[in-house]
This record gives C-alpha cells, sequence and structure tokens, in this order.
C-alpha cells in the first residue's frame, strides 16, 4: 500500500527499515495531532477520563468491593487514584495505531486490527488501574514501582502482543485467502 505513494527514495529501502520509518512518521503526525488539537479534544479527553474511572469502579464494584468515586477519581478504602490521560490508553493506542497503519496490508485489516486493538488495549488498561488500586491500597510500599516500572513495561508487551496476533491471525489469514 505506501509503495505507490512513497516518494522513490523510501521505495529503495528495504521492508522493514521501511516500516520503522512509517511507524515513525505516524507517530509523529498522531503526537502531533494529539498535541495540537487538545485544546479542542480538552473536553472530550476529561470526559473519557471519568468513564474509565466510571467503568473500573463498576467492574471492581462486582467483585462486592466496596469502592468509591468522584469524577475522575476512585477510592479503594481511603485509597485513591486519579484517572489523567495518560492513564486512559490513548497514548498506547496511537503507538498501536502507528504500527497497524505502517505495516502494508488492506484497509479491512487495518480496520479490524485497530478496533479489536484498541479495545484490547483499553480492557487491559482497565485492568492495571483496578490492580494499582488494591496494590495502592494493601501493599502501598509497592505502588510506585507497579505504577512506573512494571505496568509501562506490561503495556509496551500489550502492545507488542497486540500488534502480533494482528499479523499472526488477520493479515495471515487474509494473505493465505487472497492467494488461494
Amino acid at each position: 500500500m505506501h509503495e505507490t505513494w512513497a516518494p522513490p527514495f523510501l521505495r529503495q529501502v528495504s521492508p522493514p527499515l521501511r516500516f520503522v520509518l512509517w511507524v515513525g512518521v505516524f507517530l509523529m503526525v498522531f503526537g502531533g495531532a494529539y498535541a495540537g488539537l487538545y485544546p479542542w479534544l480538552e473536553d472530550g479527553v476529561e470526559a473519557f477520563c471519568v468513564v474509565t474511572a466510571q467503568v473500573v469502579e463498576a467492574s471492581i464494584a462486582l467483585s462486592g468491593v466496596s469502592t468509591s468515586i468522584r469524577g475522575d477519581i476512585i477510592s479503594l478504602d481511603g485509597f485513591s487514584v486519579r484517572i489523567i490521560p495518560e492513564c486512559t490508553g490513548i497514548f498506547e493506542m496511537i503507538i498501536f495505531a502507528a504500527c497497524v497503519l505502517a505495516y502494508p496490508s488492506s484497509l479491512r485489516a487495518k480496520g479490524i486490527g485497530l478496533v479489536l486493538g484498541f479495545l484490547s488495549i483499553y480492557l487491559f488498561n482497565l485492568v492495571r488501574i483496578a490492580g494499582l488500586l488494591v496494590v495502592g491500597r494493601y501493599t502501598p510500599d509497592y505502588f510506585d514501582f507497579f505504577h512506573v516500572y512494571f505496568w509501562q513495561i506490561t503495556l509496551v508487551g500489550i502492545i507488542v502482543v497486540n500488534w502480533l496476533l494482528w499479523l499472526n491471525v488477520i493479515v495471515r489469514r487474509e494473505s493465505i485467502r487472497s492467494s488461494s
């Protein structure tokens, strides 16, 4: 797909390097767009933070554990976390989207990958937030480790796993169908 509208010099680059370059381009475009449009998106992003807090709180409540919520702040037995834009999975979704869009595949495969990948990243992120609440409440000495290191590394892993699953299930299946 990208080869048809890529500059001539880029067509001479090896496919793996071309993929990395396209990922970089998409990251710059999406990151720049998010940063540049944030003043207009701010209300929507803040609403997304509140909805994320509500979904986490409702999910925890299903287990019978008592939590409370006020706007974008969830509390579990006196320990609270505030859901900010970085807690919603938006940035992970941007990275995932850049990887999916940079890979040469059909628009159908890309669309399926984006929808399923975004959903997976968001659901995983809900588990991450609930886990942080539990860690913060019951083992607060470990909260910073889990928040800053463990879950950040795990989120990178989730992006990679989602992308590899997309390649091996959706793109591969489509490739097999088109070659038969």
